[in-house]
This record gives C-alpha cells, structure tokens and sequence, in this order.
C-alpha cells in the first residue's frame, strides 16, 4: 500500500469520529493505574 492510496480511501481518515470514539468507557485504563500503584505500593 502506498501513501497515494491512503489518502485516496476516505475511509481510513476522513470517516473516523472523534466524538463518538471519546463517548466509549475505557475505565480499564484507570484500573491499570491503581493496579500499577499498588505494585509500587504508591497509595
């Protein structure tokens, strides 16, 4: 794939949503911060 087909398919950028993207939960990222610190025994 070259450069010129990517920007000739719409699909990969143009489509894409960034609000409704951000509306999707991703509280594992939280849960891996707490699990981390208390690893480290941070709290």
């Amino acid at each position: 794939e070259t450069t010129a087909d990517l920007l000739a398919d719409a699909t990969a950028f143009e489509d894409f949503n960034a609000d409704k993207a951000a509306e999707r939960s991703f509280a594992f990222v939280r849960l891996n911060q707490l699990a981390i610190e208390h690893l480290l025994n941070a709290r």
